[in-house]
């Protein structure tokens, strides 16, 4: 096992994080003594999560264990286990582990702008969305983080519609909403949190061809504004 090679795992792990603007990652500048320090310094935060990461290797192999903690209670919400071998073992197991981690968490994004049923939301291609995804609209203030898994938990009442996906650019998409109930309420700014379907493709992403920006997302921020 090479010195410090849980230090420098756990900051390349972050700094894979960082370049995903859904997260804001603050990483330790030193390990953690202890999973009670490790709690104390993320809810003295307010972070949503935190992750205690394992680092197992010798010479043939390498395994990282990702314990995902929930901030607010320290709740063990889920665990992450990643095994690798060959010669490019280490890249091969981070990458996996970053990719596992971020398609855990619910996927949430925001109500940029709209104007009567059409609208854009800060979430695209490079997201996982598809076109026809459909979100829930939601009153941002009454989401909260589930206490004992990694999920985001709502009540009905507070869901002030569906938006739905006509156009999936790279970062932003542009669909169609549709209201709850008799009054409209849904307003920029509101939360739009992915519905996930029953029997989910696996992730194509890394497979499709690269696209340029569609003309008619552009032609519909345009409008918007």
């Amino acid at each position: 096992m090479h010195p410090d090679s849980e230090r420098i795992t756990a900051s390349m792990l972050a700094q894979a994080f960082s370049y995903n603007p859904r997260f804001v990652v603050h990483e330790a500048k030193s390990p953690v003594q202890s999973y009670s320090e490790a709690f104390r310094l993320s809810r003295e935060r307010g972070d949503d999560y935190f992750i205690m990461l394992h680092y197992n290797e010798n010479d043939r192999d390498v395994r990282l264990v990702a314990d995902v903690h929930v901030s607010s209670t320290g709740t063990k919400a889920d665990s992450f286990s990643v095994f690798r071998t060959g010669n490019d073992r280490y890249p091969n197991a981070l990458r996996r582990m970053t990719q596992v981690l971020v398609s855990s968490f619910p996927l949430r994004g925001t109500l940029l702008k709209r104007l009567q049923g059409d609208a854009v939301i800060d979430l695209g291609r490079a997201d996982g969305v598809n076109k026809d995804a459909v979100f829930d609209i939601v009153d941002a203030r009454k989401l909260r983080i589930a206490g004992g898994e990694i999920a985001l938990v709502y009540e009905k009442d507070a869901v002030l519609g569906t938006f739905t996906v006509t156009v999936p650019d790279e970062e932003l998409s542009g669909g169609t909403v549709t209201r709850s109930g008799f009054y409209d309420r849904i307003n920029s700014g509101d939360a739009v949190v992915l519905v996930p379907e029953k029997d989910e493709a696996a992730d194509q992403t890394d497979q499709e061809p690269e696209q340029k920006t569609s003309p008619a997302l552009f032609k519909l921020v345009r409008q918007i504004r």
